[in-house]
């Protein structure tokens, strides 16, 4: 006894057990890619605990060791191992309980969810950019009174619902409440569908239901598809149907959601119902699974870069090019408007790219942001800048950009960059937003349920705030079939490739410019003989806007466009030709986009007539030297410029969105600069336009302590924490002072 005993654990039994575990995790690897059922849950279980077994024998041989060594090694080795069995099996039970212990809510009363969604009605017209732009106070007061009422004889997954209902009423894609969260924990049924322009299909479903794959969806439950799409579309928080659809892709298969809007009688197993490819039914009985595996399966884990447009998983790169040496088109992906980690920055590529085009020749240059789902527009200066100035990518016929339903929020930025400052052609699907856009989402949490809702915090424009279009609508819509799908074709892709320039040269133009500036005669398919003495007359600045110039210059015999508007989003501004169609009248580079000129008399300075798509603007034209507030504030002449924004002190403070941080700039530049009454004359000025900002009252106070005027620097941090009492900068500062 005494022998056998000194030879536990058994060799044989100890390598045994660290085969099978090896074993498990083949398995579990090799299911990665589908990772549901049994199999893959049973092999990543038997995985963990195999492992931890062997290493708790391994830990007992070694307590069981004449060494001394030996032996502290073994008890620090199994506690490690109970420490890990411990941990492995609370996050079996409970995932959140170690990862995310704040979500946890656990029982939810009646009144605690009456008290969330109070919670909800203060902090979004609160904390939101201006939430009634597209929703009336009345109508978001109202729903959330009806709510309130209903609440009490409502379950959890009906409240959810209805929630997530008041959040997507301003039908803001950057303000909604994800149902793929901790705090929820929604379950999912494991396939992936396609809303193709000829119908629902599944292109990809768990192992368990693999003969589903290519049938078209019909019903969930007795419901049919197109009518839970209907049921839906009111949740989702979105600027147009497409990218609706797009998101209905994800939550229409959220068992929560469907069971809280009646349409599956529980939240586990439902019945599915498919067309086959020959016309026949099927019905197939589904059980949802976590919603974290279902995440990771069909959006999170990178694909290849070519794969389908219907695949909606993020791509292996976020930017690559290559040239086809067989049509001579240069292909240019770009995926996320960030830096990818432990690659060349998105800087790094634009200027290889733009080397690339310098020494390489090429007939098309085609841009593909189908799959961009945004990031942080402020990388995009030096995207914009290569693409607009560089002659051999800005032709008009040979410049094309790919758009779909997915691109959204900084891809979306970026189309209306490009839409004002080239002369692409846009081929594809309409965008997820149209050019003027909520964004910068920031989140709140419920304090209840502790449920996460995004809510925007930024206005960003990109057109004229005229502009209503909710998507840029393509110049080249194509259609995708699932046939499409089926066969690898891009019909996009396809569509560039046999693209044919037609006569038509230049950018359509509203019917309304037509008619003033072609008095009913047909539009020219090429630019008329330039006029010079109407471009002597016509060259000079317009006012555009309060800060905006609109400004017709020329070099050699072209006329060019530009505006410049800062103020608006920060990403607003034009660069175009001008192209004569008529008598004192132009067409641009941009679609719908034309000016005309008209004189009161001979004598008298041309009136500008802009037509942008449904609206008109009549812009006068400056006198030499004229100067906007901005340019007077930038050239040093701050008295000027500050006369002049209070001149109109109300329209300054509610009609730009980013005024209160372009000041805030241009005061810190002058602080750089050690010019410091400027600096504190801005800084002042910032706070009469935005009272209400504590970020305005902490940058004067730094200014005053820059100054050595401590006490106006005291009373100034003090204003700031009074409006926040969360700015840690401000307090360390009067720490400091005090």
């Amino acid at each position: 006894m005494q022998k056998s005993d000194k030879q536990f654990p058994n060799p044989l039994f100890l390598w045994g057990t660290l085969l099978l575990s090896g074993i498990c995790a083949l398995i579990f690897y090799m299911k990665l890619d589908n990772p549901f059922g049994g199999l893959f849950w049973g092999s990543m279980y038997s995985t963990i605990g195999g492992i931890l077994f062997f290493l708790l024998l391994l830990s007992i041989k070694s307590i069981r060791s004449s060494r001394t060594l030996f032996r502290y090694l073994g008890f620090a080795g199994a506690l490690l191992v109970l420490l890990a069995g411990a941990t492995a099996i609370s996050l079996a039970s409970d995932y959140r309980q170690l990862l995310f212990p704040d979500s946890i809510a656990g029982e939810i009363s009646k009144e605690d969810w009456q008290e969330d969604l109070a919670f909800l009605a203060r902090e979004m017209p609160a904390r939101h950019r201006d939430l009634f732009r597209a929703v009336t106070q009345d109508s978001f007061q109202l729903a959330v009174d009806q709510l309130q009422a209903e609440i009490p004889a409502l379950n959890d997954e009906q409240i959810i619902t209805e929630l997530m209902r008041i959040v997507a009423l301003p039908n803001d894609g950057h303000t909604w409440l994800h149902p793929y969260q901790p705090a929820i924990n929604a379950n999912i049924y494991p396939l992936q569908f396609y809303w193709f322009d000829d119908g629902i299909f599944v292109i990809d479903a768990a192992d368990a239901y693999r003969e589903i794959v290519g049938t078209r969806l019909l019903k969930i439950a007795d419901e049919d598809i197109f009518q839970i799409f209907e049921s839906m579309k009111p949740l989702i928080g979105a600027e147009n149907d497409l990218h609706k659809k797009y998101r209905f892709q994800m939550i229409s298969l959220t068992a929560e959601l469907l069971y809280g809007l009646g349409i599956t009688p529980s939240k586990n197993e439902t019945n599915f119902t498919f067309e086959k490819p020959d016309g026949s039914n099927i019905t197939i009985a589904m059980t949802p699974e976590p919603f974290y595996t279902w995440l990771g399966w069909s959006a999170l884990k990178p694909v290849d870069n070519l794969s389908a447009p219907a695949i909606s998983n993020s791509r292996k790169d976020w930017y690559w090019f290559e040239l086809n040496p067989a049509n001579k088109h240069l292909y240019v992906q770009f995926n996320q408007v960030l830096d990818q980690s432990g690659r060349e920055t998105l800087d790094d590529f634009v200027e290889r790219l733009s080397t690339f085009v310098d020494e390489n020749t090429f007939d098309r240059f085609i841009l593909d942001i189908r799959n961009n789902h945004g990031g942080n527009n402020q990388k995009l200066g030096n995207f914009i800048e290569l693409l607009s100035t560089h002659p051999k990518i800005n032709r008009r016929g040979a410049f094309f950009v790919l758009t779909s339903r997915r691109t959204f929020s900084a891809a979306v930025n970026f189309t209306a960059m490009l839409e004002t400052r080239t002369k692409a052609l846009f081929v594809g699907e309409p965008t997820g937003q149209g050019p003027n856009l909520f964004g910068d989402n920031r989140p709140i949490y419920l304090p209840n349920s502790r449920i996460r809702v995004d809510i925007s915090s930024r206005w960003w424009e990109g057109s004229i705030p005229e502009d209503q279009r909710e998507w840029f609508y393509p110049d080249i819509p194509v259609v995708y079939t699932h046939e499409d799908f089926l066969n690898g074709r891009d019909p996009v892709l396809n569509t560039v490739a046999s693209y044919k320039p037609n006569e038509k040269l230049l950018a359509s133009l509203p019917k309304d410019f037509q008619q003033l500036a072609l008095a009913g005669e047909a539009l020219p398919t090429k630019p008329l003989p330039l006029d010079q003495s109407q471009a002597d007359e016509i060259t000079g600045k317009y006012l555009f806007s309060k800060m905006g110039i609109l400004n017709i210059t020329q070099k050699d015999s072209q006329l060019f466009l530009t505006i410049d508007d800062p103020l608006e989003g920060n990403i607003f501004s034009v660069l175009s030709e001008l192209h004569p169609i008529g008598n004192m009248a132009f067409t641009t580079d941009i679609n719908e986009v034309g000016i005309a000129f008209t004189k009161t008399s001979a004598a008298a300075a041309p009136q500008l007539h802009m037509y942008w798509g449904d609206s008109q603007r009549i812009l006068e034209k400056l006198p030499a030297g004229y100067m906007s507030p901005l340019e007077m504030l930038r050239s040093g002449k701050v008295a000027d410029g500050i006369a002049a924004i209070k001149a109109d002190q109300a329209n300054f403070a509610s009609g730009y969105s980013n005024l209160e941080g372009l000041l805030n700039n241009l005061g810190y530049q002058y602080l750089q600069q050690e010019k410091l009454e400027d600096a504190i004359a801005i800084f002042q000025l910032n706070t009469e336009l935005f009272p209400n900002s504590w970020n305005v009252y902490d940058s004067l106070a730094e200014a005053f302590m820059t100054s050595g005027d401590n006490a106006r620097a005291i009373e100034f941090y003090q204003k700031a924490l009074a409006i926040n009492p969360d700015s840690d900068h401000s307090r360390r500062m009067l720490d400091q002072l005090q």
